[in-house]
């Protein structure tokens, strides 16, 4: 467990959004909703937008760094499966986990990053934003 996730913010973009449907947790994954100025937990598997900085109830505005365009690193929660310094990281129910093996395949990987530093479920720790996707068998 990292003794305290990497978190590099600086030149790096912060916008608020609103949480709607259910309340989102510090460090989690989070989706655009309906609307530019919302927000909604990342499902498992699922592309996500952004990391949320603040935990927030439903209706509340909560600071979130985007995926695409940004070269900051966060802190994230890491959930079941663990987390390795150098790997993809991909949403999962409880976090965000390692990608497993990427190449060949037909499985679609959405990337939201790389790990900075490892941990188990349950741990903080830094992902360098990156969005992309990938295959794996």
């Amino acid at each position: 467990m990292a003794a305290r996730p990497d978190c590099i913010l600086e030149g790096t973009i912060i916008r608020p959004k609103t949480v709607v449907t259910t309340a989102v947790a510090k460090g989690r994954v989070v989706s655009w909703n309906t609307s530019d100025s919302q927000c909604v937990h990342t499902a498992a598997a699922a592309a996500g937008d952004g990391i949320a900085l603040e935990a927030g109830n439903v209706g509340d505005s909560i600071p979130v760094v985007p995926l695409a365009g940004n070269k900051g690193v966060v802190p994230v929660l890491v959930g079941t499966g663990g987390a390795t310094r150098g790997q993809a990281a991909v949403v999962v129910a409880d976090g965000v986990t390692n990608s497993g093996t990427l190449g060949a395949g037909t499985v679609l990987k959405n990337i939201v990053g790389y790990f900075t530093q490892s941990g188990v479920a349950g741990d903080w720790v830094g992902l360098a934003l990156e969005k992309s996707a990938s295959v794996s068998a």
